[in-house]
């Protein structure tokens, strides 16, 4: 048995799972790689890089995709055109973002101050609204 499908079926099963690709994804999926390849310099630097490390990290990239694929799934379910998935990346985008400035101090490279506390400032800030949607 073969199975063929063409690209506009693909696109349309990519955007069903992730949503539209705007800037938000798009950001998040370059956060992902700059942080995955920070992680294995940062290794490199330390003289601790592994196998289990490595797919350690896979491991846990591939995580952060597919909570953003159930945001996704949750969105439809209760139509909220998107605020459930938007806040997911806005705080996997931070999450990267910190810990590229995390590999980035340990590899002895200034970090700016105001860096940091802007990507702290968008982590509690989506958690406060996490918070506020439990309610």
């Amino acid at each position: 048995m073969e199975i063929n499908f063409n690209l506009s079926e693909l696109s349309g099963f990519l955007t069903f799972m992730f949503g539209e690709l705007d800037i938000f994804l798009k950001v998040l999926i370059v956060s992902i790689i700059m942080n995955y390849l920070t992680e294995q310099m940062t290794y490199i630097y330390l003289k601790e890089l592994n196998m289990i490390k490595i797919i350690q990290r896979i491991i846990r990239k591939l995580f952060l995709i597919i909570i953003v694929i159930l945001g996704t799934m949750i969105d439809s379910i209760l139509n909220t055109q998107g605020l459930v998935r938007g806040a997911i990346i806005f705080f996997f985008i931070a999450i990267e973002g910190l810990c590229i400035l995390e590999n980035a101090d340990k590899c002895g490279v200034p970090v700016p101050d105001w860096l940091i506390e802007k990507l702290e400032k968008l982590k509690v800030s989506n958690e406060q609204l996490t918070k506020r949607n439990k309610k």
